[in-house]
């Protein structure tokens, strides 16, 4: 990937260990040890949100335990709650961004410019742009609520 690359070498080679919801996910690295990692730039609904159960079973789907992947950290340093937040690579393709493409996630515009994510800003608005376009995934409803205002209690 050389997006990944042009950002930075660093690569932590892992296995998946359980997909915890659309957009989360613990892998064990190459060193054994278990990490929760978030994937960068992009937020899935909450596993009892609408559209969260489809984001869940998505990611599973793609990523079954056991499948060896890729991790590009998207900035130094820990998530808020304590998760490494990442760029997920599968088979050469970008992971988070397809979850996008496929109606699975939104484009997390709050932290789009913010390391790794300012190199695939165009990619991810486009995947969304096609997604809501083609009604796919949680476009095929009226109104999703994102998942950021689910959080606070904001949804209709």
């Amino acid at each position: 990937m050389i997006f990944a690359q042009a950002v930075s070498a660093q690569v932590i080679n892992a296995q998946i260990v359980n997909i915890e919801d659309g957009d989360t996910l613990t892998v064990r690295s190459n060193k054994g040890q278990n990490i929760t990692v978030r994937l960068s730039c992009i937020d899935a609904p909450e596993k009892n949100q609408e559209g969260g159960k489809e984001a869940y079973n998505r990611l599973n789907t793609l990523l079954p335990k056991g499948t060896s992947i890729k991790l590009y950290p998207a900035y130094k340093g820990l998530y808020e709650h304590q998760l490494l937040v990442v760029l997920v690579v599968f088979d050469n393709k970008n992971i988070n961004l397809q979850m996008v493409q496929e109606g699975q996630a939104w484009v997390y515009e709050h932290y789009i410019g913010v390391g790794r994510c300012s190199t695939i800003v165009k990619e991810l608005r486009q995947g969304q742009t096609t997604a809501q376009h083609q009604r796919i995934g949680l476009w095929s409803k009226n109104n999703p609520c994102p998942p950021w205002d689910y959080r606070k209690n904001q949804c209709k």
